[in-house]
């Protein structure tokens, strides 16, 4: 009878504490996620605050969040995939590496750069070069070379062709802080010079390399070309007086539109 007692009922009573013990474990287990995101939200929080700026906040404040929230949510998988994106915080900073093509993460690069030239500009002599980039049929870049008080000449009561003020005010202080020493220095890469050259050069001021002759040839005697135009972009050509292309740039672009029947 002992037997038949044990049988009947000691059965369910296994089943429910086995219930009781899973239960349990989805318990802990929950419990322990719960802990553990709790963790990651401060590590990431953490990292927001310390790693941050200003220039963060203003040009990639939605990506920043995107990214908190994607590495709050998934943070198992990234732990598996991309450990780094938790551990070092990099799901919220990848905005701002070299491999990103996100344009806040750029922005952010660019303008905290200019304010860096704004408040400690770098050493600028009494000439400063810049370089053309391989354009239209430019096999190479094209160094030119200015000085430095003929662009403050020039551009003096202009507006700068530049497209944001803080890169306006960058090169200004870059330029007034000449020391008027002979080495040649580079305008920084982080400011768009080209239009500003090409108005210089446009105006017989500066000196244009030749990579064929190897020698500078002031812009005043450059020959320039218009080749005909034709739909999308359109380079304006310079011509050393050996008649070698020193240099072509984006003139004009063309947009045509065509009426189909």
């Amino acid at each position: 009878m002992a037997r038949l007692w044990l049988g009947d009922y000691g059965h369910p009573g296994l089943e429910h504490i086995a219930h009781n013990q899973r239960k349990i474990s989805s318990m802990t287990f929950l419990w322990l996620y719960l802990t553990l995101t709790l963790v990651i939200a401060l590590w990431l929080g953490t990292t927001m605050w310390r790693q941050l700026d200003e220039f963060d906040w203003r040009y990639r404040s939605t990506d920043v969040w995107i990214g908190f929230w994607m590495g709050l949510l998934l943070w198992p998988l990234w732990l598996v995939l991309k450990p780094a994106f938790i551990l070092k915080g990099t799901v919220i900073l990848a905005g701002d590496t070299p491999e990103t093509i996100n344009i806040g993460g750029n922005l952010a690069k660019r303008h905290r750069q200019l304010h860096q030239i704004i408040d400690n500009p770098p050493r600028c002599g009494e000439w400063v070069s810049y370089s053309y980039s391989c354009l239209g049929r430019d096999t190479v870049p094209t160094e030119v070379i200015f000085k430095a008080s003929d662009i403050e000449k020039h551009f003096k009561d202009k507006a700068l062709p530049l497209f944001w003020g803080d890169e306006q005010e960058a090169l200004v202080k870059f330029i007034k802080s000449r020391d008027n020493s002979p080495e040649t220095t580079a305008i920084p890469d982080i400011i768009d010079f080209e239009e500003m050259a090409s108005e210089l050069i446009d105006a017989g001021i500066g000196k244009v390399y030749c990579n064929s002759c190897k020698e500078f040839y002031d812009a005043h005697v450059l020959r320039r070309g218009l080749p005909p135009m034709h739909p999308g972009w359109n380079f304006a050509e310079y011509f050393c007086p050996a008649d070698h292309q020193v240099l072509s740039r984006k003139h004009m672009h063309i947009h045509c539109r065509f009426d189909h029947e």
